[in-house]
């Protein structure tokens, strides 16, 4: 690990962050990769990003919280396209209201148009409940359209 990404990742852990092997390998891995897509050095990476600066002073967050956030702020930051996709993606499925039973994830990176639909019931009712609710699925088509409305937020 380079030096000026050590020294970040070293101010991180001293506003409460531990991160372990593979946070650190992770956030390296961000943190190089914005830096150098962006030209900018490593520690503006996090110092010129003021969502970063609050979320690290803010002491109502515990450090496992606060790794979360940076690190979403961050993969957002390296994968614009995606995060957008994956926003649209969410608001498509909370749009729909699903039933709460109902959890549906498309493939990593929406490499293709599937998805998984897990649910679970407690009853022959239950399950017709869920059913139902499924049916709205028909009338889409999720990942092409949260893609489409990706694509409309540059």
């Amino acid at each position: 690990m380079d030096d000026q990404v050590l020294s970040v990742l070293s101010e991180l852990e001293k506003s409460g962050i531990k991160l372990n092997k593979n946070h650190r390998r992770d956030l390296h891995e961000l943190i190089s990769e914005i830096s150098g897509r962006d030209g900018i050095d490593a520690a503006s990476v996090l110092n010129d990003d003021k969502e970063i600066r609050e979320l690290l002073q803010n002491s109502a967050l515990n450090g496992p919280k606060k790794l979360e956030r940076v690190k979403d702020i961050l993969v957002g930051r390296r994968y614009p396209t995606y995060t957008r996709a994956r926003a649209a993606f969410s608001r498509k499925i909370n749009n729909l209201k699903l039933d709460s039973r109902i959890k549906i994830t498309p493939t990593p990176f929406f490499e293709d148009n599937k998805i998984t639909v897990e649910f679970s019931y407690e009853s022959p009712d239950g399950l017709r409940e869920v059913l139902k609710s499924l049916e709205k699925l028909d009338k889409i088509d999720l990942v092409k359209e949260a893609l489409e409305d990706r694509q409309d937020s540059y």
